[in-house]
């Protein structure tokens, strides 16, 4: 049977019922939390093995056992199943473009000094908009955009980003200092040139998850003239931060993140001029936004003004 044919004759009601029967363990107990009777159910699972030309259960006194290949349609019901109930929960949320609910997704070091204020701004003066939060990390938040999950997103992106399908709108940019252990020679300084972590271990952020930040730290050891060694890679901050207060190597942080590093960790500033690889920047859905979407997006792009206010440009920017 051909693939697409095996697609087109999968049925959301008989992968539940797959389910109920791999998880009661019999076609009786399964048939009676379906409330079905047993006749029926027997009959479902056949029609559902023939049109996968495969056998999902084997019978003993005991009840079923799974089979190889229903033991691998296990998970993949289940995704089904997750993925369609979650379209089916941003479909009565989305409705019909009129609501006033807005999925909001925030991610990245450089977001958290400006973010929870904004966010009680928002409750505060649209108090009839509900915002559902959920944390993420830019590039995940891009895929979800594209998918209709999300409406709004405040992450990290390149300076030169071009995302002809997705609306950006930056924010202000980053610029990085370094963190490392307070054990470090270097901690007591007043700060510090690129030049002088030639010879030092870094912890730096993996690429499929954090690519932004990672290219930004390649960029500016290219600039220094440094070939870094990279100790390890991290997805997480708090992970970054414990190998370098371990003393297991320094990182390279978005400035403005003072609350989220202990006392076991120092962070000291980059003397080198510095070129803005990355901006804090907003992404949604270029066409079709809602009402309440488009009054989200321009409260949230008063952080621009507001950066720009309390940190004026100056000649060594």
């Amino acid at each position: 049977m051909a693939k697409a044919d095996i697609g087109s004759k999968l049925d959301l009601r008989q992968m539940r019922q797959f389910l109920a029967i791999v998880e009661a363990g019999s076609m009786k107990a399964a048939a009676e939390r379906l409330s079905l009777t047993a006749p029926a159910l027997v009959t479902s699972l056949r029609l559902l093995e023939e049109s996968l030309n495969v056998k999902l259960f084997t019978r003993s006194s005991k009840g079923v056992n799974l089979t190889a290949a229903g033991d691998a349609l296990v998970p993949v019901a289940r995704q089904l199943l997750s993925v369609v109930e979650y379209g089916l929960q941003n479909i009565s949320l989305v409705g019909d473009g009129s609501s006033r609910i807005v999925r909001l997704a925030y991610g990245g070091l450089g977001v958290y000094r400006v973010f929870p204020d904004q966010m009680q701004s928002i409750e505060q003066c649209y108090p009839d908009i509900r915002i559902i939060l959920s944390e993420s990390i830019t590039v995940d938040m891009i895929d979800q955009i594209r998918l209709g999950a999300l409406d709004i997103g405040v992450g990290v992106l390149p300076t030169v980003a071009t995302l002809t399908d997705i609306e950006t709108r930056t924010l202000y940019p980053l610029k990085f200092e370094v963190l490392l252990p307070v054990s470090h020679p270097l901690a007591s300084s007043g700060g510090v040139w690129l030049e002088e972590l030639k010879d030092e271990r870094f912890i730096v952020y993996v690429k499929p998850r954090l690519p932004a930040l990672r290219a930004a730290f390649y960029g500016m050891m290219a600039g220094a003239g440094i070939m870094p060694f990279v100790f390890q890679e991290m997805t997480h901050e708090l992970s970054l931060a414990s190998f370098v207060a371990g003393g297991m190597g320094i990182a390279l942080i978005p400035v403005g993140t003072d609350d989220l590093w202990g006392s076991r960790l120092k962070r000291l500033p980059l003397r080198d001029h510095q070129t803005p690889y990355l901006s804090t920047a907003l992404l949604r859905r270029k066409y079709n936004v809602s009402p309440a979407n488009e009054v989200v997006w321009q409260h949230l792009s008063n952080v621009r003004a507001a950066q720009e206010q309390a940190n004026p440009p100056n000649e060594t920017d």
